[in-house]
């Protein structure tokens, strides 16, 4: 499954986000629980700029999310995750939401209609909208 999302998910990434040859996992709930409050931390920490690193490539997310059913699903953030602040929905056009059914990646693209992308709340994570 791992081999599904991250070959075929990489030829629908913007073009600077697939020049990287590796992933970096900053939040597991294997490893760092399942506290919401501790992804927003993680993603925000990562995302900070170093001198070595740029800042486009590391804002950018891709989130992989298993469920009880073992149904494997998630999104691809330009603007990564972050902490709402009462700023409401931020995000791109170039986010898009993804799932893998019968071994094939399926990528559900913004329609372009409003500006709904992510929505990170203090109490959940939304994407699309309206």
């Amino acid at each position: 499954m791992k081999d599904v999302i991250t070959t075929q998910i990489r030829s629908y990434l913007p073009a600077l986000s697939r020049l990287p040859k590796s992933w970096k996992l900053v939040y597991s709930t294997d490893q760092h629980g399942s506290s919401l409050n501790t992804l927003y931390s993680h993603c925000e920490a990562y995302s900070k700029p170093s001198s070595s690193s740029y800042l486009v490539l590391k804002r950018s997310c891709l989130l992989v999310v298993r469920d009880s059913a073992d149904v494997v699903f998630g999104a691809w953030l330009g603007e990564g995750i972050q902490r709402d602040k009462g700023k409401g929905y931020f995000g791109s056009g170039e986010s898009f939401l993804w799932r893998v059914r019968d071994g094939a990646l399926q990528v559900y693209r913004t329609t372009g209609r409003n500006n709904y992308i992510t929505l990170c709340d203090s109490d959940y994570i939304a994407f699309g909208g309206g």
